[in-house]
């Protein structure tokens, strides 16, 4: 799947095992692909499971960007990763 979405005031992530790269930044972006969302999930701990998102920048959702480009559907993509759907 591929989306074209709105970055604002973002920072890369430096990703490493287990967790694993969900977002880079594209091939027409500076830097080149680097990664820029990033997840982990539980390995069944306890009988519970669960996954964590971390996402360089808090503004992709905001008011002012969330109609930029498909940063709302990038959102609905991301919380079902969330919620195993």
């Amino acid at each position: 799947m591929s989306l074209s979405f709105v970055y604002p005031n973002g920072t890369t992530l430096s990703v490493q095992s287990p967790a694993y790269t969900l977002l880079t930044s594209g091939s027409t972006s500076y830097p080149v692909d680097c990664p820029i969302a990033a997840a982990w999930e539980s390995t069944n701990v306890g009988g519970k499971q669960g996954r964590i998102l971390v996402l360089g920048s808090s503004n992709i959702f905001a008011d002012d960007w969330m109609d930029k480009e498909e940063n709302s559907q990038l959102c609905d993509v991301l919380f079902r990763y969330l919620l195993g759907q």
